[in-house]
């Protein structure tokens, strides 16, 4: 396959069988892709269309609607991979969001998934406040703010259904490769139940917004990997169906 090529990597995308399989592939195809943005779009077969924005978490989510095509007439993920809610800041970014904006112009959405925040959760946090020299309150601050700010950022594009998906809490440990150089488990845990209060609020407080609670399904057997940060198909489906998506 010629990874610089985008719709060899469709096809094989359309032919894989496994999630972890998804996972290897996205990984060989991300490597040649610099900038770690991918856009994809699917035809399903049936109504609807549904947008994906997040980090790479969003892979799972593609596999699940890929093997449930009967739930959308058009599926448009737009993965950034590593993206963190501390960066997805339409104001502080502009051209990040003006690339998504460019690739939504020509299509209508019913329904918006937003999957952000492991990635805070998992090391950023640790790595941010250490370098800006600001505290976890004044952080959680920020990336509550920002998701509101990207939430307002669709809303001004579709008028739509929009869920948010919630963090599970996580398997590896202090000896992982995710956390021994940034924090520990114990802290990110913390991190993740105010993160998913967040999103909760925000939920609850916003209309048209919904809650995809991950959380609520997760536990230790549900990663791609074991230690790996990646979540599997069982809690992602779980959460889908609370709602009809699949």
């Amino acid at each position: 396959m010629n990874h610089d090529n985008h719709e060899n990597y469709l096809s094989a995308s359309n032919k894989i069988d496994t999630l972890l399989e998804r996972y290897y592939l996205n990984f060989v195809y991300g490597s040649y892709n610099k900038k770690r943005i991918i856009f994809n779009d699917y035809t399903g077969e049936g109504d609807g269309n549904i947008l994906l924005f997040g980090d790479s978490h969003l892979i799972t989510f593609e596999h699940i609607f890929l093997n449930s095509k009967k739930f959308f007439s058009n599926l448009y993920s737009r993965r950034f991979h590593g993206l963190t809610l501390y960066g997805a800041n339409p104001d502080k970014y502009p051209s990040r969001y003006s690339i998504l904006a460019n690739s939504l112009s020509k299509i209508n959405v019913q329904s918006i998934i937003i999957s952000l925040g492991e990635v805070d959760c998992r090391n950023a946090i640790g790595i941010i406040c250490k370098k800006n020299k600001i505290t976890l309150e004044e952080y959680l601050l920020i990336a509550e703010s920002n998701l509101i700010s990207s939430i307002d950022f669709f809303q001004k594009l579709f008028k739509c259904n929009i869920y948010i998906s919630t963090i599970p809490l996580p398997v590896y440990t202090d000896k992982s490769l995710w956390t021994k150089k940034s924090h520990n488990v114990e802290l990110i845990k913390k991190c993740i139940i105010e993160i998913n209060l967040k999103i909760d609020n925000i939920t609850t407080s916003k209309d048209g917004v919904n809650l995809l609670a991950l959380n609520k399904y997760a536990n230790s057997s549900d990663y791609v990997l074991l230690g790996d940060h990646h979540i599997a198909e069982r809690p992602v489906k779980l959460a889908l169906n609370d709602w009809k998506l699949i």
